[in-house]
C-alpha cells in the first residue's frame, strides 16, 4: 500500500465538506442514467411505489422496465438515506440505549458486563438513577448581612455620612432631617 505524504492527507472535516459538495449521484454510481431515471430511482428509494414514482417523473402512467442499473441506483439511494439517518445524534443515542438494554436482558452475558450496562443506563439523563443532586443553602444572620452591607457602602465612597440613615431611606422610611449623603461641590 502506498504511503500518502502528510501534506496531501485530508482531515475528516475536509472529507465531510467535500462529500457535501459532490452530488450524491457521482458518489453512489458509476452507471450512466438519465436524469429522469435517477429521479425515478430516488423516489422509489424514498418509499414511493413504482407507479407513483413513474407518474411523478414522466407525467403519465406507465411501467419502467427495471434494468439492473436502475435497481442498483435504488439500492444505493436506500443505503445513502440509511447512512444519513444513522448520523443523527438522536439515532445514535437511541442505538446506544437499545444496545445497553439488550446487554442487560441477555442472560448469556456475564454478570460483570450486565452490571456495567446497568450503571451506564442509570447515568442517562432521563433515567438519572445514579445522579447525585445537592442543594447548598447559605443563610446569613440578618445582623451579619447588615454589617457586611454597611462596610461595603462605607468602602464605596467617602461621601456616605450616615449609613443607618441611608438604610432607613432605602427601606422606604423617611430619613431624619440630616441627609445620608453630604453635599459635594462640583
Amino acid at each position: 500500500m502506498a504511503v500518502i505524504p502528510k501534506e496531501l492527507r485530508l482531515s475528516r472535516a475536509q472529507i465531510r465538506d467535500a462529500l457535501d459538495t459532490i452530488p450524491m449521484e457521482r458518489i453512489l454510481t458509476s452507471v450512466k442514467l438519465t436524469p429522469k431515471q435517477r429521479k425515478f430511482a430516488k423516489m422509489v428509494a424514498q418509499g414511493y411505489s413504482q407507479a407513483q414514482a413513474y407518474l411523478e417523473t414522466y407525467g403519465h402512467r406507465g411501467k419502467m422496465k427495471m434494468r439492473p442499473a436502475i435497481q442498483k441506483e435504488i439500492e444505493a439511494y436506500k443505503m445513502a438515506m440509511e447512512a444519513a439517518e444513522i448520523r443523527t445524534p438522536q439515532y445514535l443515542r437511541q442505538l446506544v440505549i437499545q444496545s445497553l438494554v439488550n446487554l442487560v436482558i441477555d442472560e448469556t452475558v456475564s454478570a460483570g458486563t450486565r452490571v456495567q450496562a446497568i450503571k451506564a443506563l442509570g447515568q442517562i439523563t432521563e433515567v438519572a438513577a445514579f445522579t447525585e443532586k445537592r442543594t447548598v443553602e447559605h443563610v446569613l444572620n440578618p445582623e451579619v448581612l447588615k454589617k457586611q452591607i454597611t462596610e461595603t457602602l462605607r468602602g464605596m465612597s467617602d461621601d456616605v455620612v450616615d449609613v443607618d440613615a441611608l438604610l432607613v431611606e432605602v427601606r422606604g422610611g423617611s430619613s431624619p432631617s440630616s441627609s445620608a449623603l453630604k453635599s459635594v461641590d462640583i
